[in-house]
């Protein structure tokens, strides 16, 4: 995650998922702390049912509002 950072630009932010429980709040903090620290990083706390939130993106790529670089 580290290099891939480095290949993009400043300006690209990273986001990731916090898993529920103490582990996710380590993992985040791991990363923030000691592998991400002169980036943009932020991390998101989902909560409700996977399949519920997959069909948003879903219908969003199916209406071609989805790009993936």
């Amino acid at each position: 995650m580290q290099q891939t950072t480095l290949v993009d630009s400043p300006e690209v932010s990273i986001w990731m998922e916090q898993e529920p429980g103490s582990s996710g709040v380590s993992v985040i903090s791991h990363f923030f702390r000691h592998v991400l620290t002169v980036f943009s990083f932020r991390s998101l706390k989902f909560t409700g049912n996977k399949v519920v939130r997959a069909g948003l993106i879903s219908a969003a790529a199916a209406n071609r509002n989805v790009k993936l670089v």
